[in-house]
């Protein structure tokens, strides 16, 4: 599991991501072959929320804004709110500045240190990140931060 940055209870009361505007949108998590297997699943299922009108992710309790599976959830939901993002044939390490706790801390020395960290996560994942290429994804309005040379 990758160390986390933004603080537990913080992230219950902000309520943006695993809400997503349609059903493909590219925020929906992408999982890897292992995590397909473990869930079972081709993908994250989504159900649309009448009261919300957006489509959640299956594993969110809505009430409580608690993942049913948090201690095993998908590499990318555990990245969040930073991406590996393609963009123009290259991988960035990128950041969705829509995320209120990063985006008031984003010059920060704990900020800079946990990008260190994720970097050289990254790093040492590029057999899993190459093996997985369905999680390489195209974000755009979203900030990049470093280029992962594979």
């Amino acid at each position: 599991m990758i160390k986390q940055i933004i603080l537990k209870n913080f992230c219950l009361n902000c309520r943006l991501c695993c809400r997503f505007n349609e059903p493909d949108s590219v925020w929906v998590p992408h999982l890897l072959a292992a995590e397909k297997k473990r869930l079972n699943e081709d993908k994250i299922k989504l159900i649309f929320s009448e009261k919300e009108k957006v489509y959640l992710c299956s594993f969110l309790e809505p009430e409580t804004n608690k993942c049913k599976i948090y201690k095993n959830r998908p590499l990318e939901c555990q990245l969040y709110p930073f991406l590996i993002n393609l963009k123009d044939k290259k991988i960035f390490l990128s950041l969705d500045l829509r995320c209120p706790y990063i985006k008031e801390r984003l010059n920060s020395s704990q900020v800079k240190e946990y990008i260190n960290y994720l970097c050289g996560f990254l790093k040492g994942s590029k057999k899993l990140i190459l093996d997985n290429p369905q999680i390489l994804q195209t974000y755009t309005d979203v900030y990049d931060i470093y280029s992962i040379d594979f």
